[in-house]
């Protein structure tokens, strides 16, 4: 009877997941590296994995199942972040079975309904990115891992194995939750010994089959971009970003994901969500303990802390950062939450404090679904589509070299007429006649541009033989139409 109430609760939370993350899924456009995933998975596999290579930011193995999802389901931003909607709801049963095993079912259930809630699953759970991917993946690795050291199957550690070589080809912050997992199997190798011939065996199968990307030229293509030095200046590493990021976890973006939470958020979730992570770790200050509950507290207090926290190091080196890297890190920190409301004796406080949390996510949630946080590309087109006319020149800041339509409107409006794309310089020094002038601008991106200055300069040229006749602002887009003097 109860292991049927256990499993109608799960199927609900996963329910709730699920609804939480098709709920206005199409609401917002692409922004640019939903874009990206996108289109490059229009291209041929070779090109694909050429330009996977020369971008170098992330492994191919989403991308590698983003082309097949859509080539199933078809080409449009929803399918493409269903895909992502799947892999946030296998989190959530993921995350379950790990709490479950390491503690109980209270514990797994209400871990589950902390991630299903999660201000910060949701959001990911609605981009075309494989950050959920890499969550699912990286509790599945987790509880295997658990498996194999406890109890000492080698079934689950081949298959921990698998999980680990998934893990790394999704996202390279994989290799760090593995590096926690192996620093927890140093400490403890005495009461949980892993036999030399699986460490063995075990690296050299995930040595030898992420070796094909390792050789790619991925890591010459990384040391000669100037992608890191830009993007560490756009997203740089300060003192407050552990606290930040734990506020993530938090659901403490109240009042919009892009704007700087507010302060109370911080104490508010740190009562509902840190406070319980303390006190499921009580029994590591107990000296002499060796209670089972003792290494298992121990593999989420590592996988937590030394994961976020050589991602945090790495930003201090100048590695670009952002809460994305870390959002996997919510895994353990939610398990530790889950344990300490588990093991509150009352259950009147059990059932108040988890109403507090609903309460408090479901204002942080309101953000993500009304709040608008990525740049409008499809309204500033769909206003670029109404009023465009043949001999009309359109010029897109920042621009492809050589100028070129644009992915989000291939996207979003690839039947209307095509349209005359220009080089700033071009038109605004009269090398190609314009009736009128376009100028689609991405603020988000060109406030981070080295070539800004260039922009702004040109823009200036263009006004001394254009009049700016019509402006529109969306969020992170600006239209602007210049006619010629008369």
């Amino acid at each position: 009877m109860k292991c049927s109430r256990n499993n109608a609760a799960l199927v609900a939370i996963a329910s709730l997941a699920l609804v939480l993350r098709l709920l206005r899924l199409d609401w917002q456009s692409v922004w640019v590296d939903e874009t990206f995933s996108m289109a490059v998975c229009t291209q041929p596999l070779g090109t694909m994995m050429r330009r996977l290579v020369s971008d170098y930011v992330h492994p191919p193995l989403h991308y590698l199942l983003l082309r097949t999802w859509m080539d199933l389901t078809g080409f449009a931003p929803f399918q493409a972040r269903l895909l992502s909607v799947v892999f946030g709801v296998l989190a959530v049963l993921a995350i379950h079975k790990l709490a479950s095993y390491l503690f109980d079912q209270r514990t797994g259930l209400v871990a589950a309904l902390l991630l299903a809630i999660s201000q910060l699953g949701v959001m990911y759970s609605q981009e075309a990115r494989p950050y959920e991917q890499l969550l699912f993946l990286t509790l599945v690795a987790m509880w295997l891992f658990a498996l194999a050291l406890f109890e000492h199957r080698a079934g689950a550690w081949c298959a921990f194995v698998a999980a680990a070589v998934l893990t790394i080809y999704t996202n390279y912050c994989g290799m760090l939750l593995l590096f926690a997992l192996a620093v927890f199997a140093f400490i403890w190798r005495r009461q949980y010994p892993i036999r030399p011939s699986w460490w063995i065996s075990g690296g050299a199968i995930t040595a030898l089959l992420y070796a094909p990307w390792l050789v790619s030229g991925v890591i010459p293509a990384a040391l000669h971009s100037q992608k890191v030095t830009q993007a560490v200046q756009m997203m740089p590493i300060r003192w407050t970003s552990f606290f930040a990021a734990v506020n993530w976890f938090n659901n403490g973006k109240y009042y919009g994901l892009r704007d700087p939470s507010p302060a109370w958020t911080f104490v508010a979730g740190g009562v509902l969500l840190s406070l319980p992570v303390l006190l499921s770790i009580r029994p590591l200050g107990r000296l002499g303990e060796t209670s089972q509950e003792r290494p298992r507290l121990w593999l989420l207090v590592l996988t937590f802390l030394v994961s976020l926290g050589l991602i945090l190091a790495l930003g201090i080196f100048r590695i670009q950062y952002d809460v994305r890297y870390v959002a996997f890190c919510a895994g353990p920190y939610y398990v530790m939450a889950a344990r300490g409301l588990a093991t509150l004796r009352d259950r009147r406080m059990r059932l108040l404090w988890l109403a507090a949390i609903l309460a408090y996510s479901a204002g942080s949630l309101h953000a993500n679904y009304f709040i608008p946080y990525k740049e409008n590309y499809r309204g500033a087109l769909g206003y670029l589509a109404s009023e465009y006319r043949e001999g009309d020149c359109v010029l897109f800041v920042p621009s492809a070299d050589p100028p070129s339509v644009p992915w989000e409107w291939k996207i979003y409006y690839h039947d209307r007429i095509p349209l005359r794309i220009g080089a700033l310089q071009a038109v605004a020094s009269c090398e190609v006649h314009c009736a009128r002038v376009w100028l689609v601008r991405d603020t988000f991106r060109l406030s981070f541009s080295e070539t800004k200055r260039k922009h702004e300069a040109s823009r200036l040229m263009l006004s001394t033989l254009f009049n700016k006749t019509e402006e529109r602002q969306y969020l992170g887009m600006e239209v602007l139409l210049y006619e010629p003097k008369k």
